[in-house]
């Protein structure tokens, strides 16, 4: 007996995305989207922020990102500890600006492995983190690690957040110039007391005096 399908088969989340970038600036849905689920991430504390987020597109775009976010979860359940978006964000949002060329994964799997004794419970750092990749890859290593990153292009900072927190991995991630040590702001990944549940807290830092590069790939959010 055939069983039927209750849902819709979901396409890759990228599909939902490159709908949506018909109408739109496809960096800004890029970034777009991974606000959206940095917010719902956060235990209701950017509530505002979502629906300013939200705001600027139609109720069936809308939709086309809440499908975006089933299909991405629903491949990280079958790709743990795997990066879901620095392919796409290499090949059609940062296109090489600031060199970012993200590590390999093959590469990451084989430094983790180097330095495979000494991780223990980390924390591990990496100071242009990219997507997250050498995190998952030493949490493959040892599930126990906990991070700190930073990089200098936002979009970048919540790859990773979304990344290591749909993969329980806790962490610090910084948006920040790691040459001059200029912090622009600074997330958090924790976990509920009982239900050790992993979320998003975004902590106040003291702006610097000097100004912010431009984030010429994703808008601020």
């Amino acid at each position: 007996m055939v069983k039927k399908k209750n849902q819709e088969e979901l396409q890759p989340y990228t599909e939902y995305l490159e709908t949506i970038s018909y109408t739109h600036d496809r960096s800004g849905v890029f970034n777009d989207f991974l606000t959206m689920i940095v917010c719902t991430l956060s235990m209701q504390q950017k509530e505002y922020l979502f629906r300013e987020t939200t705001r600027k597109y139609t109720k069936e775009e809308f939709m086309l990102f809440c499908k975006a976010f089933a299909s991405l979860v629903d491949w990280m359940e079958t790709h743990p500890l795997e990066d879901a978006f620095g392919d796409y964000f290499q090949q059609y949002i940062s296109k090489g600006h600031n060199a970012q060329f993200f590590t390999p994964p093959a590469v990451t799997k084989m430094m983790a492995a180097m330095i495979g004794p000494s991780i223990k419970d980390g924390p591990v750092y990496d100071p242009c983190c990219g997507s997250g990749r050498f995190f998952l890859a030493a949490a493959q290593a040892n599930r126990a690690i906990s991070f700190v990153g930073g990089d200098i292009t936002e979009a970048c900072c919540k790859m990773t957040l979304v990344n290591a927190c749909l993969n329980d991995i806790v962490g610090e991630v910084y948006h920040m110039n790691t040459i001059s040590m200029e912090i622009w702001r600074c997330w958090r990944i924790v976990r509920l007391p009982i239900l050790r549940l992993p979320y998003i807290v975004e902590v106040p830092v003291a702006r610097q005096a000097s100004g912010q590069e431009s984030d010429s790939t994703s808008a601020a959010g």
